[in-house]
């Protein structure tokens, strides 16, 4: 990890590396100039790094459906015709059961969370969840400067594994069933 003056950051592993640049001020963007080096050889990009602005947050952020282990969200952003460079291209769906919450102390931190890339009317699925629990789920939109403020949080919960109990059912329609039955047999046979 290297640094130069809190400027940027690089992080370095066997087959990449990361250039974070700490924007403090607009001297900031400006044109960088990255070299990388390994046995075959050396390579030199020049990238410039323009301002871009936050993406709204996300529109109709609701369930459509769910399951045992799976919730169906709706997600929108809004986006004209022309395509332009700081659209909405995705968005990011954190999500975490109450009792996780709960013992976070109400952080995201340690939250779950997929990123999707934005297509429209698409519906957004969270798979592997587990049954009869309550989670709490909040969106953002992403664009190329990053990520828009989170929604509100909502909560929803999966489904049970267990069958609903039809026995109240069952024994309603077999009283039913028996008042016909006596009142077949008390009525006055007519013929």
């Amino acid at each position: 990890l290297h640094s130069n003056n809190k400027l940027y950051t690089i992080e370095s592993d066997s087959y990449w590396s990361l250039l974070t640049i700490h924007v403090l001020n607009a001297s900031a963007f400006d044109n960088y100039r990255c070299r990388a080096a390994n046995h075959l050889g050396t390579i030199e990009r020049t990238t410039r790094l323009e301002q871009g602005d936050k993406p709204p947050a996300p529109a109709n952020f609701k369930l459509r459906g769910f399951n045992s282990n799976t919730f169906d969200v709706v997600l929108s952003a809004p986006r004209g015709q022309e395509r332009r460079p700081m659209d909405v291209n995705g968005f990011r769906i954190e999500y975490m059961t109450e009792m996780e919450f709960k013992s976070e102390a109400g952080k995201w931190t340690n939250a779950k969370r997929k990123d999707f890339r934005f297509e429209e009317g698409a519906t957004f699925l969270l798979t592997n969840l587990e049954p009869a629990t309550v989670y709490l789920v909040r969106a953002a939109s992403r664009n190329l400067a990053g990520f828009s403020d989170f929604t509100k949080v909502e909560k929803y919960k999966t489904l049970s594994l267990e069958p609903r109990s039809s026995s109240g059912a069952l024994e309603s329609t077999s009283l039913i069933l028996g008042l016909m039955t006596l009142m077949g047999l008390l009525r006055p046979r007519l013929g």
